[in-house]
């Protein structure tokens, strides 16, 4: 029988098409759609009896009526009827939609619409479904559809989009893959992937139709994946996966790629918790499923949304748990980059929902899934042999994991730059894997392999760079996984933080409710480790084995089998032969830093004794290998005690020494390389890969150099003021603050990036103070090192903004001439030397007449008019001090001050808890915050001295009193606290005008004074000076607190002065002479 093309049924459909696109009346529609009902529907399809008297009348239709029953004839004797009847329907479909809908169908009443268009369009299968109403959605993209005007093409669209809507609600995208045979397996992925991009094509604007809402991107991709999902499910193959799976797999990874991870994730989920194994052809459906996806980013991107998705319903770690294993155990076990994107991509490197969590952790570390090289349902083979590489597979996956655990929590770019939210997951996962038991070791059972310890040196690496953190919150991070350690190393104490700058290890730990950064689950962490699945003398037997392996990473092998020996009744023979051996051994484990040693990193093999000894003989010629002075300087010292002119030619040679150490250092920093441009600058800064550049282009001692020799040209670069630093300026803030390259030379290194933030505050201020000032302060980026830094460089800042720049004269020749202090040095140009110090002998006697008159013919006329400048005023920028830099440092120190008065309440909590618990471990608190705040304090009393001549002089000394007389920093526990409170009060006070606070005291043109912040202060001040003058411990700040009352006395008196018309010494305008002279001048005007 022909099919295809040639078919009666394609060609009736042709014929069908034709008319419908050249009817001139309803009529003809009507009739024509009357004889495609019959063919598509079956001669049981009856239509109504107007249509068939239309048929008989209408000479077009009647042409077609006998091509409609040589189709009706041949589909009936076909083999599959069902099929043959739509062969070429397409044609029909097309004209259906975009001849008939826009022109016809309007004029047609509910009934006959119903009969001769909609149960056409719901009756066709799935395959000629998508074919005929996808690419109606968008009109404009076909070609019967583009020219047609605005109102047709929206009722096309329309069409389409309620009749896909309803296909979607009868599931089309199941019924697609329902009997697939596999040469349809290509056909039905591309129309699966046609059906999820239906959303893309839709020209229908949000909310202008009901069916617009079935056809959004995460509604479509929704249903059409829990289509696709159901299919999967009730599939039927013997062995290997069937062709629905096959499809379902390919549409699900390309709706992954294109965005409807979470759509998917969501479909799956739903799949996952109401299938079960009774009602289901393939029990493990989910995991064939995922397995049979090709595209491992899709799988990635599918698991990450698996966990946010069951975070977002409020599951459980639990049902979680389960959940991930019936989609995603198979794939594990088979695909190493799935494993690497859970056990680092979502364990270490992206945070997760903290309460879904112990799923990842259980999956990833505690209780992986089995690793498997061999499809699910294949058999055969030796079962022992499977099981002893099963079991030293999942051996090597978890030491793996547990190393990448520790470097990531031992990482202090980490610490430095890593965003809060990544740092407590990162901590989160280490404490909990470490209280669950699986991190510290592993152990592989019968069937080769090594033990796996990781050391707590490794993890003390993290701890310690947490604990000197200035941030609380990353020191909280440190102590909460120091507990869990110390929990571990020592169960019958553990460690506690109880002083007055971190109160509370955790507020968990303490029997206090869960805090912001904690879940409820980790107060019983251990939990993780149980596991609930096998039960009787197994689990015991597995629990056993888990212990003794604990013991071991813990304690060492050695002390482990110590322990196990001493309860057998005593050691073994070989074990009495071994014992300086083990000593040794045990010495190594000990030592804290054993790992360092080891070379090992975070995980130690320990495969056999010739490795302990490779190992042994490598520390020890790294010991051999330590710089020692040949110098023999006690015999040279002995030898030159009583000889002068020894001593001075030793003295020479030692300053001969450091000024050749000098030179190489200049030499060599003079060598590296230096960037052109700001951007290319602020890439150096960051050590980061250009483009065109490939991971072996450069090594990292090339990224290193290159990193140091920007650090030393970004001051010049930025001097320059190019166009760029207006846009380049927050990231060079960035990238400087951040500078810490490798290198042998760290001083002079610290010396420029200093400069060059100094010069980026005083060229753009208003960019690179505020910017600046986050960054230190509220970015948690920073520690104390980096902040002390930025708060030179604000001071530095502030002085160059407020001094008198030189102003530069140019010559005809273009060249810049500045004033020296040299002398002749400026007559004789860049050739001059100054020749060294006492080796300069004179011969005879020179007489030289009018000195200064030879100069200046020699300098000529530009060497006068830089004279002469140099003598007149010149304006300051001190007017940008208070908004670029005082301002936002306020905010920061505000943040500080607020934090010493919480920790002070918390201390006497503290305090009482230590006394009531003299059994626990104390860790004293370091300072490191007040040492930052006692910096900000005076570096905001600098601002105030720079800023005296600018209009918000006022304003800024009120605000820095109000900040420094608060009791957070005024009755700090720290002596060096209060001073700086006093100084910078002092600095405030003294750089007032007498005019403002004249102004301030009077109350001004309302003349209401108490409403002033300056006159506020000033009074405060007098009252909190007297008091820290008597009642201080501290000299010195005895001292400041009686300068600062004088100080505030003076300015009263320098007031009234003004506001009465009355003279002053106009000596009392410089602050710093008030600064040195203010008691002697009190004392004198008494």
């Amino acid at each position: 029988m022909t099919t295809g093309r040639d078919a009666p049924a394609a060609g009736f459909h042709r014929a069908a098409a034709t008319v419908l696109r050249d009817a001139s009346s309803p009529d003809d529609v009507a009739g024509a759609l009357a004889l495609v009902r019959r063919v598509v529907l079956g001669p049981n399809a009856a239509s109504p009896a107007e249509d068939d008297e239309v048929v008989a009348e209408t000479s077009s239709v009647r042409a077609l009526a006998s091509e409609c029953a040589a189709a009706a004839e041949a589909c009936a004797a076909s083999k599959n009827p069902a099929t043959a009847r739509w062969t070429g329907f397409d044609a029909v479909g097309e004209e259906m939609l975009h001849a008939v809908a826009p022109r016809w169908l309007p004029l047609m009443r509910s009934a006959r619409r119903r009969a001769l268009h909609d149960e056409i369009l719901a009756a066709m299968p799935p395959t000629t479904a998508i074919r005929v109403l996808v690419p109606a959605l968008a009109p404009s993209s076909t070609t019967a559809g583009r020219d047609l005007d605005d109102a047709s093409k929206t009722a096309v669209a329309t069409e389409a989009a309620r009749a896909l809507a309803a296909a979607l609600e009868r599931g089309i995208a199941r019924r697609l893959l329902s009997n697939l045979e596999p040469a349809q397996v290509d056909d039905a992925t591309q129309l699966c992937a046609a059906l999820f991009s239906a959303a893309d094509k839709l020209e229908l604007s949000p909310g202008s139709h009901g069916c617009a809402a079935a056809l959004h991107p995460v509604a479509l991709a929704r249903t059409v994946a829990a289509q696709l999902c159901d299919a999967a499910r009730h599939s039927c193959a013997a062995t290997g996966h069937s062709c629905a799976v096959t499809v379902a797999a390919a549409a699900l990874a390309r709706a992954c790629r294109r965005g409807a991870a979470d759509a998917v994730a969501d479909a799956l989920l739903d799949a996952v918790t109401d299938s079960s194994t009774s009602d289901v052809a393939r029990p493990d459906w989910a995991n064939e499923l995922i397995d049979a996806i090709s595209d491992a980013h899709a799988v990635a991107k599918l698991a990450q949304s698996f966990v946010l998705r069951c975070a977002s319903r409020g599951a459980t770690w639990r049902a979680c748990e389960r959940g991930f294993r019936a989609a995603f155990s198979v794939r594990f076990g088979r695909c190493a980059s799935t494993r690497h994107a859970v056990c680092d991509g979502m364990l270490l490197r992206r945070p997760q929902p903290r309460a879904m969590l112990p799923a990842l952790i259980r999956v990833a570390l505690v209780d992986p899934p089995r690793m498997i090289n061999h499809p699910v349902n294949e058999g055969g083979g030796d079962k022992e042999a499977e099981a002893e590489a099963e079991a030293a597979a999942r051996a090597r996956h978890r030491a793996t994991t547990a190393a990448a655990c520790v470097d990531a929590w031992s990482q202090l770019e980490l610490v430095r730059g890593g965003s809060g939210a990544l740092q407590g997951h990162v901590a989160a996962v280490v404490a909990a894997s470490l209280t669950a038991g699986a991190l510290i070791g592993g152990s592989i059972q019968s069937g080769g392999g090594a033990d796996v310890v990781v050391t707590p040196a490794a993890l003390m690496r993290g701890i310690s760079a947490r604990l000197d953190s200035p941030d609380a919150r990353t020191r909280a991070h440190g102590r909460k996984v120091a507990v869990a350690l110390s929990r571990v190393v020592s169960p019958d104490r553990p460690l506690t933080f109880h002083d007055d700058e971190d109160f509370g290890a955790s507020d968990i730990e303490n029997g206090g409710d869960v805090s912001e950064d904690e879940e409820a689950w980790e107060a019983e962490a251990w939990r993780l480790g149980v596991d609930g699945v096998e039960d009787g003398e197994e689990a015991d037997a597995e629990a056993d084995a888990e212990a003794d392996a604990f013991a071991a990473a813990v304690l060492g092998p050695e002390a482990a089998a110590g322990d196990k020996e001493e309860a057998d009744g005593g050691p073994d023979e070989e074990g009495e032969n071994d014992d300086e051996e083990e000593d040794d051994e045990d010495e190594d484990v000990d030592d804290p830093d054993g790992a360092v040693k080891l070379g090992g990193g975070a995980i130690r093999r320990a495969d056999s004794g010739t490795d302990d000894d490779d190992d042994d003989d490598d520390s020890s010629v790294a010991s051999a290998l330590e710089p020692y002075d040949i110098s023999d300087e006690d015999d040279e010292e002995a030898d030159i005690d009583g000889d002068p002119n020894a001593v001075a030619v030793s003295a020479d040679d030692a300053a001969a020494r450091r000024l050749r150490a000098v030179r190489a250092t200049a030499r060599r920093i003079a060598r590296l390389p230096r960037p052109k441009t700001l951007s290319s600058c602020v890439d150096a800064l960051r050590q980061a890969r250009r483009g065109d550049e490939t991971a072996a282009s450069k090594s990292s001692i090339d990224r290193a150099d290159e990193a140091e020799g920007a650090v030393h040209a970004a001051e010049a670069l930025i001097r320059a003021a190019p166009e760029e630093i207006i846009g380049a300026a927050p990231a060079m803030v960035s990238a400087l603050l951040h500078a810490h390259p490798a290198t042998p030379d760290p001083e002079p290194l610290g010396a420029a990036r200093k400069k060059a933030l100094a010069a980026m505050c005083a060229v753009v201020p208003g960019l690179a103070g505020p910017a600046l000032a986050f960054e230190a302060f509220a970015s948690g980026r920073c520690d104390a090192g980096q902040k002390l830094e930025v708060l030179d460089a604000v001071a530095d800042a502030a002085r160059e903004l407020a001094a008198l720049p030189p102003v530069p004269d140019r010559d005809g020749d273009g060249a810049t001439r500045l004033p020296s202090t040299h002398g002749d040095a400026r007559l004789l140009g860049d050739d001059w030397k100054k020749p060294p110090g006492g080796r300069v002998r004179k011969v005879g006697r020179e007489r030289v007449f009018a000195p200064a008159s030879l100069a200046r013919l020699r300098a000529g006329p530009s060497a006068v008019a830089v004279a002469d400048a140099a003598s007149k005023p010149r304006r300051t920028r001190a007017h940008l001090i208070g908004a670029s830099l005082a301002g936002p440092l306020l905010a920061g120190a505000v943040e500080m001050v607020r934090q010493a008065e919480e920790r002070a309440f918390a201390a006497a909590r503290e305090e009482a808890a230590v006394r009531a618990n003299p059994d626990a471990v104390h860790v004293p608190g370091g300072g490191i915050d007040a040492l930052v705040l006692g910096r900000a304090l005076g570096c905001l009393g600098e601002c105030c001295a720079a800023s005296r001549n600018a209009p918000d002089a006022a304003k800024i000394a009120g605000a820095v009193l109000e900040l420094a007389l608060s009791p957070g920093a005024m009755n700090h526990p720290q002596p060096h606290v209060r001073r700086a409170a006093l100084f910078a009060c002092v600095g405030a006070v003294t750089s007032v005008p007498p005019a403002a606070a004249w102004h301030a005291l009077s109350g001004g043109v309302g003349g209401v004074a108490s409403g002033s912040a300056l006159a506020r202060g000033l009074a405060a001040l007098e009252d909190a000076a007297g008091r820290a003058r008597v009642t201080d411990p501290d000299g010195d700040a005895r001292g400041l607190a009686l300068r600062a009352q004088l100080s505030a006395a003076d300015l009263r008196q320098r007031a009234v002065a003004v506001g009465t018309a009355g003279g002053v010494d106009p000596n009392r305008a410089d602050p710093m002479y008030l600064l040195k002279n203010v008691s002697s001048l009190m004392i004198g005007d008494a």
